[in-house]
């Protein structure tokens, strides 16, 4: 927890601009609030692999060989938590921002894709959200060899974790962002 002191907007002018140059002179006027830190949001779990390989590979040009699963455990340690499975879990159940133009990627009816987010329509944090994904190369819904149906863009729900609620014939989720 960090203690950050505010300015309580009672005091006079010149009083003001004495806490802004001596806060500590004048503490007993001033209002203290804590404010508690909040973690920065972690990267998925293929890009935090990706950094835990860079990881190794520094360390291989710098004469200090490890194995991967080493790097993956320093990896942890360098976001604060115990080992790699903590972390693990932790960026498995953060919930997700997201906003337009940003980058994903996944799978959308079983086949993998890359694109974008053009249009969002969202309601609080942690709820469900539509958005609109422009595949950056369409993508085939049809398994079936002799025919196929491609989907430049797609509109779906996608909630707090980047799977869409609604499921295919086969029971996974229409939609599900790495």
């Amino acid at each position: 927890m960090k203690l950050s002191i505010r300015i309580d907007q009672d005091l006079s002018a010149s009083c003001r601009s004495l806490a802004m140059r001596a806060p500590r002179q004048i503490a007993g006027k001033l209002k203290k609030v804590f404010v508690m830190d909040t973690p920065a949001p972690l990267p998925n779990i293929p890009q935090l692999k990706n950094e835990a390989t860079q990881l190794r590979d520094r360390q291989v040009k710098i004469g200090n060989p490890i194995s991967l699963s080493k790097s993956l455990e320093l990896l942890a340690h360098n976001y604060g938590y115990a080992d790699w499975n903590t972390l693990c879990a932790r960026a498995k159940t953060q919930v997700r921002i997201y906003v337009v133009d940003q980058r994903v990627s996944g799978t959308y009816l079983g086949q993998k894709f890359t694109g974008s987010i053009k249009k969002l329509q969202s309601g609080p944090p942690g709820q469900l959200q539509m958005a609109t994904i422009l595949f950056d190369q369409p993508v085939n819904v049809i398994k079936f060899e002799g025919m196929q149906n491609l989907r430049r863009r797609v509109r779906v729900l996608i909630d707090a974790f980047g799977k869409c609620p609604d499921k295919s014939g086969n029971g996974r989720p229409i939609i599900v962002f790495d």
